[in-house]
């Protein structure tokens, strides 16, 4: 078995920042944040065992890299951040009272941001045979079908009969033996065409 490894891939990043600030008055101050972006690449980091993205560099198109150029395992299309500091209105109560409640301060961040791109996988050792290591082998997308088929629940997040093995050559499960069981294709579907969920966090 030879590997190669070179330095051949490419990224690209688009985007926009607009940010607003309202500076402290009456006891109020606020900052807003949007950012609107798009990454691709041709892989997002080198995946060895430990990487934490999603899609990794390695992988079967080196002779082709065109092929990998999806979206960034970072890529989220939307963020939106604020941040707020609020004075509670009783600095001016005297005594005891004036001792309870003054001083005190309501804070928070509020984080929205879109999901992150995922990419669906064949592990197929009919495919193995042929080349040697299907590492990020590709599924084939079925004829009409929706490359991000997201469902949405917590037990089936995605519609997996969007897509079939990368030997069936149908919108079908196929097995050896059928009209459209035909191994040694790379799978149709782009790579980073699912989305995960957004998340929405308040501090």
């Amino acid at each position: 078995e030879v590997r190669t490894q070179s330095s051949n891939a490419n990224s690209y990043f688009h985007g926009l920042a607009v940010g607003v600030q309202k500076r402290m008055s009456h006891g109020l101050q606020m900052q807003l944040a949007y950012n609107y972006s798009k990454s691709t690449d041709q892989g997002s980091g080198v995946t060895s065992g430990g990487d934490e993205l999603p899609d990794g560099q390695r992988g079967i198109y080196y002779w082709d890299m065109h092929l990998k150029k999806q979206l960034s395992g970072f890529d989220i299309r939307n963020t939106f951040s604020s941040n707020f500091s609020y004075d509670l209105p009783f600095g001016n109560v005297g005594g005891a009272a004036g001792a309870v409640l003054g001083g005190w301060q309501v804070t928070g961040i509020l984080t929205l941001t879109d999901g992150h791109p995922l990419s669906i996988f064949d592990v197929n050792s009919v495919q193995d045979a042929q080349i040697g290591e299907s590492e990020n082998l590709r599924v084939n997308l079925i004829s009409g079908g929706d490359n991000n088929p997201v469902l949405g629940g917590p037990d089936q997040y995605y519609d997996p009969s969007q897509f079939v093995p990368s030997t069936c050559q149908g919108n079908r499960v196929c097995r050896p033996g059928d009209a459209d069981y035909i191994p040694g294709y790379f799978g149709t579907l782009g790579g980073g065409t699912l989305t995960s969920p957004g998340l929405a966090t308040l501090d």
